[in-house]
């Protein structure tokens, strides 16, 4: 699954609405209702719902979820956070929004927040994949009281905040600390990064029909490997005449002294994926070992504590590193 920077995904909605064709606020309410059957299925229990927008986009998805929500009999409150202009599309899905909208500020803030109930589920609508700097002002201070809350934080397309790759030099606590988020058509790479990926709780990614063919001719350097990928590599041949040679020969070359159970951890990974053939590049310390606890493999052994000497490969597909430490005869190896 090719992930996608924020000008990206701006181009993919834009050639959406162009060629399907489908005008912005259609597919602004196209994301909501996944959004809300999203809702409906995995918290269904939920009657009270409190949902803070920005005047931007994704403020305008905030609003849209509002509407269906409200019809389908959820008691909603809207608090909106102003910023200096507004959206076309958050200003249409405002005139149509049937229930009061509460305007925030520094004045009124605190007994905003105070109103709502603990039992209530938070949706955070504030910023979208477009922001590219670090929030302040009332915006940031708002995510800090959201976080605060006794609640459970949906966002949506991405915790508020956050930017849509890396956030080096992005201060956390003007990042909304989601318990789930609804991400559209893909995953944002600041999702699967160590120090971003922790403000997003469990995320899941709603298709809302955006060209799929676009987002494939993409340039990126990034991608995420699914399970639906992974079952079609590993789909097993129906010709009953195969044989070992067939499915590949890995040459795992791996382990020094002390470090074997890396190279035992390692072979089981390589013979799990479906390969043919196994051959390990070990150290003889670890040769009673292996062909003890990975009987499957062949074991070629280089070296008697770490690996050392002159390897001359055989193959064409090598996997080089489990537990072969730093000793500079391995580096020469």
């Amino acid at each position: 699954m090719k992930l996608l920077n924020a000008q990206q995904l701006k181009a993919a909605d834009l050639h959406t609405m162009t060629n399907e064709p489908i005008a912005s606020i259609d597919l602004m309410g196209r994301a909501a209702m996944a959004c809300c059957t999203w809702l409906e299925e995995n918290l269904p229990l939920v009657k009270n719902v409190a949902i803070f927008c920005g005047t931007g986009n994704n403020g305008g998805d905030g609003l849209a979820i509002a509407r269906l929500l409200h019809h389908k009999g959820v008691t909603v409150h809207c608090f909106e956070i102003p910023f200096s202009s507004a959206s076309e599309d958050y200003i249409q899905n405002k005139k149509r929004l049937p229930i009061p909208l509460t305007e925030l500020n520094e004045g009124n803030l605190e007994d905003a927040m105070n109103s709502i109930q603990k039992e209530s589920l938070v949706i955070d609508a504030v910023f979208g994949s477009g922001l590219n700097r670090s929030v302040k002002g009332l915006a940031k201070e708002v995510i800090r009281k959201i976080n605060l809350l006794q609640a459970d934080i949906v966002s949506i397309d991405l915790p508020s905040g956050l930017f849509v790759g890396f956030n080096t030099d992005n201060p956390p606590e003007g990042i909304v600390n989601a318990t789930y988020t609804l991400s559209f058509q893909r995953p944002k790479l600041s999702f699967l990064l160590p120090d971003s990926g922790q403000h997003t709780g469990k995320f899941y990614v709603l298709d809302i029909g955006l060209d799929e063919n676009f987002i494939e001719e993409c340039d990126s350097p990034y991608s995420c490997i699914t399970k639906a990928h992974i079952q079609k590599l590993l789909t097993p041949s129906k010709n009953p005449f195969v044989h070992k040679g067939t499915f590949g020969h890995l040459f795992l070359v791996s382990g020094k002294e002390g470090s074997m159970g890396a190279v035992v951890l390692a072979t089981k990974a390589a013979l799990h994926s479906g390969l043919g053939k196994l051959s390990i590049i070990a150290p003889r310390c670890g040769l009673h070992i292996l062909q003890t606890k990975v009987i499957e493999a062949m074991v070629e052994p280089y070296g008697e504590t770490v690996l050392e000497g002159t390897y001359l490969p055989k193959g064409s597909c090598f996997a080089i590193g489990p537990g072969i430490g730093q000793d500079k005869r391995t580096v020469k190896f």
